[in-house]
């Protein structure tokens, strides 16, 4: 008999149980020894893929997912003490593992996924390998994921991601906290992972949803774990939780019945999520108790005006232009940039927003997704539909979400529509 809803498991499986027993195995294993551990867990996942479809859901099967992977790395590692001289003891020792209780916020699985965090932000690797590393190891994300957060190719992640797992393979790494200013330098990292993640979550790059839930609620719950700890707990770490807190509270009302994509202008504004609101609030101001400024605090401030709002048209655009204008002091993005200019178009005007546009188009000339789509949303305010058609038509083939690609096309149906009426006048 097939048990069909045995792929689902797995699937919620490999978001919500992957890290924590990747986390605690590795520091049983040792952080040298990451990637067996990892090729370990995924050759389980897909025996998993198989089995349980026929065998049925096993009563506990982190307990099943996290045996499984040990035998496997201990199988491995009994094949390299026949050619090597692998100490005797401490393969001995490593068969005595026993999986801990399957409880979210056990102190072996917490401890053990913060130091798995910190690992993989060693300074002996490239900051953007860190990152790389991280999101694969930590979050569950694919190459193609974390290549669409970093705007770099499948390829260039892939390599990277190989090197980071070699370097870590030769250092002699322990999955304990670092300490004072090493602990302040890696913690800059370890908030960047964190909302990638998120951002990856909240608008997916593949898939035929835009938004993954499962993801953007391990990316609060890593982060909650980190400022939860005295050691780690800072401001900056709150603010990232506050504009986390704020951004998931939309969830429910960017998406009609049928998956379609509502833009902000759209969206009932009763769907959203009151708690989540309050939280994102209090967060935000537990984050300002001391005057350092983040661009954590900074975006959280501008989703906090969006909140606030009553209705899309009570926006205070003037206050939200503000806070990205000292956004683009902290972070001179080319994102920031893009993003700040829609606040222009509601402060200024759509005129001035476009020229503001084509002088950063002019510098940046490449096309990207959310540059057409500012483009598109300026002549669109501007009443020139030929010119709104033509930029989202440009931005069609730089989309690989089907929920993106969808609400496009449907405005351009809806465009050239609108054009053939006209013309048959």
């Amino acid at each position: 008999m097939v048990h069909p809803e045995s792929r689902k498991v797995v699937d919620n499986f490999f978001r919500q149980e992957y890290s924590k027993i990747a986390a605690v195995l590795v520091s049983y294993f040792g952080a040298g020894r990451i990637e067996l551990v990892e090729d370990a867990l995924q050759d389980s996942m897909l025996k998993a893929m198989r089995l349980w479809p026929y065998s049925g859901i096993p009563a506990k099967p982190s307990h099943w997912m996290f045996v499984a992977t040990k035998n496997r790395v201990l199988d491995k590692l009994r094949r390299e003490a026949r050619e090597t001289a692998f100490a005797a003891g401490e393969l001995a020792a490593l068969q005595t593992i026993e999986p801990p209780k399957d409880v979210l916020l056990d102190a072996e699985i917490r401890d053990s996924q913060l130091g798995m965090i910190f690992v993989c932000c060693h300074p002996a690797l490239s900051p953007e390998s860190r990152i790389m590393l991280s999101l694969k190891l930590l979050c569950g994300l694919g190459v193609t994921e974390i290549a669409r957060g970093l705007f770099k190719s499948e390829e260039a992640v892939a390599r990277a991601i190989s090197r980071a797992k070699v370097r870590l393979r030769h250092a002699a790494l322990s999955l304990e906290l670092p300490q004072g200013a090493e602990l302040r330098l890696r913690m800059q990292t370890v908030q960047t992972i964190l909302y990638l993640l998120f951002n990856e979550g909240y608008q997916a790059s593949r898939g035929e949803t835009i938004v993954k839930h499962d993801i953007c609620f391990e990316a609060m719950r890593l982060c909650k774990l980190l400022f939860s700890h005295p050691a780690i707990a800072s401001n900056e770490l709150r603010a990232l939780f506050a504009l986390m807190c704020l951004q998931a509270s939309r969830f429910e009302a960017r998406l009609e019945t049928a998956g379609g994509l509502l833009t902000l202008e759209q969206q009932d504004r009763r769907l959203w999520d009151a708690e989540l609101i309050s939280a994102g609030l209090y967060y935000l101001k537990e984050a300002t108790s001391t005057p350092a400024v983040s661009v954590y605090h900074l975006q959280a401030a501008i989703a906090s005006e969006h909140c606030l709002a009553a209705d899309f048209a009570a926006t205070n655009w003037r206050k939200i232009l503000f806070y990205y204008d000292s956004l683009l002091e902290l972070s001179p993005s080319l994102a920031i940039r893009l993003n700040r200019i829609i606040a222009v178009c509601h402060v200024e005007g759509a005129s001035s927003a476009l020229q503001e546009w084509r002088s950063i188009k002019r510098a940046n000339p490449q096309a990207s997704y959310l540059s057409e789509a500012a483009a598109a949303y300026l002549y669109k305010k501007l009443d020139e539909p030929q010119e709104e058609l033509k930029y989202l038509q440009s931005a069609l083939p730089l989309v690989h979400n089907n929920a993106e690609t969808r609400f496009l096309l449907q405005r351009c149906r809806q465009l050239q529509q609108n054009q053939a009426a006209k013309a048959a006048l």
